[in-house]
C-alpha cells in the first residue's frame, strides 16, 4: 500500500462503515443504506462522494476520477467545522494544502508534490501564533527548521539535511528576550562536536563533547 494511500485510510475511516456490495457495472449509493454516498461506475468510485460520521454529520466530500481521487477534497470535524482542503491528482496530493484545528484556525499549511511534503511547511498554535515552520525536499526536513513557544519565541532551530540533523541546533529559553539554554552540534543526526549549556542568565552550566 502506497504511503499515501494509508494516510488517507487513515484520515477517513468512514470507508469502513460502508455496507453494500456491488454486482452491477453502474450503481448509485443511498445515504440512508450506508455511510457514504456516491457513484460507482464498473465497481469504481466516480464523481462526487460524501462521507458522514456515524451520527450522519457530514466528514469528507471528495471526487474521483475511475476510483482515483482527483480534484479537491474538503474534510470536516464533527462540529461541521472545516478540518482539511487538500488538491488530488491521480490519487496522489497535489499543489496547496490546508489543515484546520477544530476552533477554524489554521493549524497546517504547505505544499504537496505526487503524494509528498515540498517546500516550506507552517504549523500553528490554536492561538493563531506559528509553531513550526519546516523545509521540505521530496517529503523528508532540508534545511532550516524552527520551533515556537506559543507565546510566539523561538524555542529551538537547526538544519537538515536529507531528514537527519546536521550542523548547529540552538535550544531558547523562553523569555522576554531570547537566552540560548543550549548549543548542540549534530552530524548524520548523531551527536557530534562540542555541546553547550547556558543557565538563565547566559552563564556558561556545562560543556560535553562528542
Amino acid at each position: 500500500m502506497k504511503l499515501n494511500r494509508l494516510k488517507y485510510l487513515l484520515f477517513s475511516p468512514c470507508l469502513f462503515f460502508l455496507e453494500f456490495l456491488f454486482s452491477n457495472s453502474e450503481a448509485q449509493v443511498p445515504k440512508e443504506k450506508s455511510k457514504a454516498e456516491g457513484r460507482l461506475v464498473n465497481g469504481l468510485k466516480e464523481g462526487l462522494w460524501l462521507f458522514y460520521y456515524p451520527d450522519g454529520k457530514l466528514m469528507a466530500r471528495e471526487n474521483y476520477t475511475s476510483g482515483e481521487l482527483n480534484g479537491k477534497s474538503y474534510s470536516y470535524y464533527p462540529n461541521g467545522n472545516l478540518s482539511g482542503i487538500e488538491n488530488w491528482i491521480e490519487d496522489l496530493q497535489e499543489d496547496s494544502a490546508f489543515f484546520y484545528h477544530t476552533n477554524g484556525k489554521i493549524n497546517r499549511r504547505g505544499i504537496f508534490e505526487k503524494g509528498v511534503y515540498q517546500g516550506v511547511w507552517l504549523s500553528f498554535f490554536e492561538n493563531g501564533n506559528l509553531s513550526q515552520k519546516v523545509n521540505y525536499l521530496d517529503g523528508l526536513p532540508d534545511g532550516l527548521s524552527i520551533n515556537y513557544f506559543e507565546s510566539g519565541m523561538i524555542q529551538e532551530e537547526g538544519y537538515y539535511n536529507n531528514g537527519k540533523k546536521d550542523g548547529q541546533f540552538v535550544f531558547y529559553f523562553e523569555m522576554k528576550k531570547s537566552s540560548i539554554s543550549q548549543i548542540s552540534n549534530y552530524a548524520e543526526d548523531k551527536e557530534s562536536g562540542v555541546w553547550i549549556y547556558f543557565t538563565p542568565r547566559g552563564k556558561v552550566e556545562n560543556i560535553k563533547r562528542y
